[in-house]
């Protein structure tokens, strides 16, 4: 028994195709193969986020709602599983391509100031150990 679609399904396979396609654009990000790449973890969670959750509120998306739905909760705990982690910011800070670029554009001057100082902070600590420890 042969299967075919009709336009209508062809249409609905060429949108999920179009949301995997952001998903796998995130993916590739995270995984170059060439140098590092936790410094654009944050900025490729946040393009896919924002581009699934203008998609989830179009009527042509209405078939993939509750999927996109899972994605975004997913993407949120990820999202929220590296704010506890100091090496995400630091790295988008040390990054001679970023800089201050993403947070200041992203997420504004508050969040730009706390993640400045915090970082100070932590190259405080950092110097203080790496002196105590050269001593002995």
């Amino acid at each position: 028994m042969e299967v075919k679609l009709v336009d209508s399904e062809w249409e609905r396979v060429q949108l999920l195709l179009s949301l995997l396609a952001q998903a796998e654009k995130a993916q590739h990000t995270f995984s170059a193969e060439q140098g590092p790449t936790m410094h654009a973890i944050l900025p490729a969670l946040e393009s896919l986020f924002k581009a699934w959750s203008l998609r989830k509120n179009m009527a042509k998306y209405g078939d993939f709602t509750d999927a996109l739905d899972a994605g975004l909760n997913k993407i949120s705990e990820y999202y929220e599983q590296t704010a506890t982690s100091d090496a995400h910011i630091i790295v988008m800070l040390l990054d001679p391509a970023q800089k201050l670029n993403h947070i200041h554009l992203y997420w504004g001057e508050e969040l730009l100031d706390e993640a400045i100082k915090h970082n100070e902070v932590i190259i405080s600590v950092l110097s203080f150990l790496l002196c105590f420890y050269t001593t002995f």
